[in-house]
């Protein structure tokens, strides 16, 4: 389960920037009506794709998301998806990766690469933007409850969902002010009233959080056990006092069931 928590961790900067040039679209300037079938990207070939979520939702916006590596250049790649994304298309640029993207009816539809070594690493998102707009109060209303369960003046950076092979995981990010172990105490008990129970708590060490991020290195991890259900939290807090809370809860669907 780490490895995921690095996943989504390493990734959150971007779904962070690109969920708000989303929102800016859909409360912005409103939501174009269309029917209902999910667009998609055609790759180039000889690319490999990797599998990421059936089902997703990142800050209320519902979206599906694919992979995949190549060996061209992020250059040739970039020319090829302007040529077959079709007009209007946009272009941004995020750290070291570039974003194409363009509305489709209801959806927006983006791909965004980053160069490796090997070639190019690339991510493809198709977000339904006009459920995010429909489903806006209540995504407010999910994450103003979740912030109410901790401590007083906690910010909500990002809430990821997925639904995947029978899997739902939520993956949640927030900050706030207080200490470790104030965040510790609070976790253990919005857990407890989930379910979940304290299994063991550690700090990292090599062997386990060598592919975490360096920020990610230094804090606490606390894993989680309950029926059908596990999580784990990540807690760091950095030089100038604030504090990182990393929380991804699985839960296997056959608990519904």
């Amino acid at each position: 389960m780490l490895s995921l928590v690095y996943r989504a961790a390493s990734s959150r900067s971007f779904l962070r920037s690109f969920c708000t040039l989303l929102a800016a679209l859909v409360f912005g300037m409103g939501v174009a009506q269309a029917g209902s079938v999910w667009p998609s990207v055609t790759l180039p070939k000889n690319v490999n794709t990797y599998h990421i979520g059936e089902q997703m939702s990142v800050n209320g916006m519902p979206m599906r998301m694919q992979g995949f590596l190549a060996k061209d250049n992020v250059s040739e790649l970039a020319q090829w998806f302007r040529q077959s994304m079709g007009k209007p298309l946009m272009e941004n640029r995020l750290d070291r990766k570039l974003i194409l993207g363009r509305a489709e009816g209801e959806y927006y539809v983006s791909v965004q690469l980053e160069a490796t070594p090997q070639g190019t690493r690339g991510l493809i998102a198709v977000t339904q933007l006009q459920a995010a707009f429909d489903h806006r109060a209540e995504t407010a209303a999910a994450s103003e409850r979740l912030l109410m369960r901790m401590p007083a003046g906690s910010h909500l950076q990002s809430r990821m969902t997925s639904n995947d092979a029978g899997k739902v995981a939520t993956f949640v990010v927030m900050d706030n002010d207080y200490s470790e172990e104030l965040n510790r105490d609070r976790l253990v008990g919005m857990m407890q009233q989930d379910g979940l129970v304290l299994e063991r708590e550690t700090s990292p060490v090599s062997s386990v959080t060598r592919p975490l991020p360096a920020a990610m290195a230094n804090s606490k991890i606390l894993f989680f056990k309950g029926q059908g259900k596990e999580a784990i939290a990540v807690i760091k807090r950095n030089d100038l006092g604030r504090s990182t809370i990393v929380l991804n809860t699985t839960t296997q669907m056959e608990r519904f069931k």
